[in-house]
């Protein structure tokens, strides 16, 4: 079975809107074993830099960009220490969201609803997902990495 944990780091928590760098890497396993290719472990990232935006957007923008590089439906895991969008997923509030036109239970829009119904969308493509908010090994590594690169980075 193939699974995909995603790692997403912001160099910001603050709700409010701010400018900022945000990273997602992905690590691809086959059978509970890293998937290697020429003898490498299979790992893309992508840094990206935000003006103006809040931890949520930055989030949600990463784990999009992350989700969509996916080429087949798989088993996704996804680390990330945006309380909002952490708690979104892991209590399923988009199966809701998305039965009563993506408005509250109250009856109110959801803020950023195009960028959950995308996620949305995304994640249901592949076999399952869970979601973390646990540290990681990768924690370190991407925030001296946002830290010295700031300029959007691809590998």
């Amino acid at each position: 079975m193939q699974e995909v944990r995603i790692y997403i780091e912001t160099s910001t928590i603050a709700p409010r809107a701010t400018k900022a760098d945000g990273m997602y890497v992905m690590e691809a396993y086959e059978d509970g074993k890293q998937m290697l290719y020429k003898g490498e472990p299979v790992i893309v990232y992508e840094v990206m830099h935000f003006e103006h935006c809040n931890t949520n957007i930055i989030t949600l923008t990463l784990l999009i960009a992350a989700l969509e590089r996916m080429q087949k439906g798989c088993t996704v895991h996804i680390h990330t220490r945006t309380e909002h969008v952490f708690w979104t997923l892991k209590n399923d509030w988009l199966g809701g969201w998305k039965k009563t036109g993506w408005k509250s239970a109250r009856g109110v829009a959801i803020k950023n609803a195009e960028m959950w119904e995308k996620v949305e969308y995304l994640l249901n493509k592949n076999d399952s997902w869970t979601v973390s908010e646990d540290t990681h090994e990768w924690k370190a590594w991407m925030q001296e990495k946002m830290k010295n690169g700031g300029m959007k980075d691809v590998g």
